[in-house]
């Protein structure tokens, strides 16, 4: 699988660079994804946040618990869980918000919560899971994770609010 970075320009200039990039890579029979950006640093990160699934299954158990294999635009892709900012559940799929791209997995949020380590991630509502690494603030029962404001439960206030506080003494210093 091959990765191409191709820095965003006028859009008839890119999608011809683009268009002409798979022309190659399809000619011989690369599997490829291109991905567009403004600065060099969204390249940077894009690349050091997000590894391409290669398909190799033979990876050992302790980096298997590392990442979570999750889609983008049809695309799989191995994702570190502690990239992951938040997590909101549909009807019978979940979308994880890495870095300021959304991907998808076609399972409950119940059994996403089954796959994660819970002394990070929290839920706040039916819907979200939010990961405590990645919380900016939190006051008047909502967080903050990156730019969005996500309301917690009143249900699950007093329980977040002792985790989040746990978390919070146990990572000052580091």
């Amino acid at each position: 699988m091959f990765v191409i970075g191709i820095p965003r320009g006028s859009s008839e200039a890119t999608a011809e660079l683009e268009d002409k990039l798979s022309g190659i890579c399809e000619s011989f029979g690369f599997k490829h994804r291109i991905c567009t950006y403004d600065d060099t640093e969204e390249l940077r990160t894009f690349l050091e946040n997000v590894y391409i699934e290669e398909g190799d299954s033979s990876s050992q158990e302790n980096e298997h618990n590392q990442y979570i294999e999750l889609f983008y635009q049809r695309f799989k892709y191995r994702i570190r869980r502690k990239d992951i900012k938040y997590i909101e559940a549909y009807n019978g799929y979940t979308e994880f918000l890495v870095g300021n791209k959304r991907f998808r997995r076609e399972e409950s949020l119940k059994e996403i919560e089954q796959m994660l380590d819970m002394s990070l991630f929290v839920k706040i509502q039916r819907a979200y899971i939010v990961n405590l690494a990645h919380v900016k603030s939190y006051e008047n029962m909502e967080v903050l994770v990156g730019e969005e404001r996500l309301a917690v439960s009143r249900r699950r206030r007093r329980a977040f609010e002792e985790i989040y506080t746990n978390y919070h003494i146990s990572t000052e210093g580091k």
